[in-house]
């Protein structure tokens, strides 16, 4: 916890944590069946995340080619509706 680590900083201006303060420290791990699982369950959230940024950047350069086109007159747009 962030208290054991206070705990264990030392300096006479700033406290620092070194390796050794993490030494004293002991972490409970989750099993390696927990991890698996977890890796399983949130892996379509990253692969939406990816496919998302690619398509973010895409989109980005279709509007970086297209607005100074439409902004010169060189490409019109119909309108459709009431838009």
């Amino acid at each position: 916890s962030i208290a054991e680590l206070q705990s264990t900083a030392y300096g006479s201006v700033f406290d620092t944590i070194t390796v050794r303060s993490f030494e004293a420290i002991s972490l409970r791990l989750p099993k390696p069946d927990s991890i698996r699982q977890f890796e399983v369950e949130v892996a379509p959230y990253f692969d939406k995340m990816l496919s998302n940024s690619q398509q973010i950047v895409s989109l980005e350069e279709l509007r970086d080619r297209l607005l100074p086109k439409l902004m010169s007159g060189q490409i019109r747009l119909e309108k459709f509706g009431n838009v």
